[in-house]
């Protein structure tokens, strides 16, 4: 099983600030994150300047919001660089068609948000990509999901299971998806997360994500930042990290064999086949004079042979609450 990749949504939790966004790199990384991922937004080519604030504060339009809040190109490529420097994987989100273009030397990977699942102009731009590309499910059903397929074609994209809900609650949550869209497509499903902790991510991993997106709060004094409701601390996520790397390593491989550590004392534990009287040379071996007992052991008669003995012989005297060995038995 491969490593389940955690990413550290930052989006615009930096509320504008350069520096802020840099301390939450940092913050991500010691946190155990694997990757960071921001939000390039480019206001007038995102939303119409008449569109109502969805954040409650002084700006009536979205678009006065976001171009408070929004790093600009310059920035990003510097957090870009900033992330190789501390080994840590980089994403954006990208609105819009130039910003593919613009991004492609400075990310790891391109996230589509939900409410762009069906912006076929980006995607179609998006295929054209080396790049991995990661996709948010929220909001949509499986005919949107699998026209998909007609854009991509043979390109493998990472879906992302997601409620666009702000905080979901936990009985909308709905993580069965995983792996229904795991069962349903051929591509790596992952889950992004809108709810208030971090416990729908740990039980995400046990049902096939392979990719878990957390937002991600600089700091906890921050509760004037648009997404405050569905973050969570450094602290907290480092905890949630331990929590999914604890539950991969018990999930181990898709498999049943008898395990090494096992193995010891089934030599214990396992029956085979004893006497429970005298018996002679050449009288039968049936349920009448025999038993199943602890311990096993290997030169004994498989236990199989016991609901059905057939015409299984003794070949010599064998003594009372002896093991049963395939040397001592003959078939006639």
């Amino acid at each position: 099983m491969n490593k389940i990749k955690v990413i550290a949504e930052i989006g615009n939790n930096h509320n504008g600030s350069f520096a802020k966004a840099k301390k939450a790199i940092y913050e991500a990384k010691e946190a155990g994150a694997d990757y960071v991922k921001f939000q390039h937004i480019n206001p007038e080519k995102f939303v119409h300047s008449k569109l109502k604030s969805l954040v409650k504060g002084n700006d009536k339009y979205q678009i006065q919001r976001l171009k408070k809040i929004c790093l600009n190109l310059n920035q990003i490529k510097d957090l870009y660089k900033l992330s190789r420097k501390l080994k840590i994987g980089f994403g954006v989100s990208v609105f819009d068609i130039e910003s593919v273009k613009e991004l492609k030397k400075c990310t790891d990977f391109y996230k589509v948000a939900s409410s762009d699942i069906n912006f076929y102009p980006m995607l179609n731009e998006l295929k054209k990509s080396k790049k991995k590309v990661i996709i948010s499910a929220g909001m949509s059903n499986m005919e949107e999901i699998l026209y998909l397929k007609k854009i991509f074609k043979e390109k493998k994209i990472i879906l992302m299971h997601c409620v666009s809900s702000y905080p979901t609650p936990d009985k909308y949550l709905n993580l069965l998806s995983v792996k229904y869209l795991k069962d349903k497509t051929n591509w790596e499903i992952g889950y992004s997360d809108h709810s208030a902790g971090s416990l729908s991510c740990e039980l995400s991993s046990v049902l096939g994500a392979t990719y878990i997106e957390k937002h991600f709060l600089i700091s906890k004094s921050d509760k004037n930042v648009g997404d405050f409701s569905v973050s969570i601390s450094a602290t907290e996520f480092k905890k949630m990290i331990k929590r999914i790397n604890i539950i991969q390593s018990m999930l181990g491989k898709y498999e049943k064999n008898c395990l090494e550590i096992e193995k010891k004392l089934k030599g214990t534990v396992r029956r085979s086949i004893y006497t429970t009287v005298n018996i002679k040379k050449n009288e039968k071996i049936d349920t009448s004079n025999s038993i199943c007992l602890r311990p096993f052991n290997k030169k004994g008669l498989s236990i199989l042979n016991f609901n059905n003995f057939k015409k299984l012989y003794a070949k010599k005297n064998i003594p009372k609450n002896a093991l049963i060995k395939h040397s001592d038995v003959k078939k006639i």
